[in-house]
């Protein structure tokens, strides 16, 4: 039986029950459309910001504070939550046409860096199933001496959010 895509969903003005608005500093960068059921069921974060007696559990419109660079890969995250898959925009990038060992070396990093910010990002919301879909990815990436290295640079960043696995 293969899982049911509630991408129709996501983002959906007349489907959602609440809007969050992705802020940096006091400034509104976007606005997703959500339904908190979706979220709730993979999220011990979000299932606590919808149900216990705080503010936002009543609110229509709940303001999720982010670093600006952030923004994107929630997004994405959220989005992957009612897709079931993850999705990058590499529009930027793309492996398949790297004419040298170069542009090809800067494209798996950037395959691996757009991978580690959603991990951290995961990993802060408590979206275990996304936390461990993004290591399966990593995994997948050719082990190189270079990915390595910079993995575990980018990685050493992250040390101060604890493991949901």
């Amino acid at each position: 039986m293969s899982a049911v895509s509630l991408e129709f969903a996501f983002d959906s003005t007349t489907l959602s029950d609440r809007v969050l608005c992705l802020t940096s500093n006091g400034s509104i960068h976007k606005e997703i459309q959500i339904i908190r059921a979706i979220l709730s069921a993979h999220s011990p974060y979000f299932k606590a910001l919808f149900t216990n007696s705080m503010k936002e559990s009543s609110q229509a419109r709940i303001e999720i504070e982010l670093p600006t660079e952030d923004a994107p890969f929630f997004y994405c995250l959220i989005r992957s939550l009612y897709s079931g898959v993850l999705m990058f925009d590499q529009t930027s990038s793309n492996s398949s046409s790297a004419s040298s060992s170069n542009e090809s070396a800067e494209s798996e990093l950037y395959e691996i860096d757009l991978i580690l910010n959603i991990l951290k990002v995961a990993a802060r919301f408590l979206i275990e199933t996304k936390y461990v879909d993004c290591l399966s990815l990593l995994e997948k990436v050719p082990r190189t001496v270079q990915r390595a290295s910079y993995e575990y640079m980018r990685l050493q960043d992250y040390r101060h959010i604890e493991s949901v696995e």
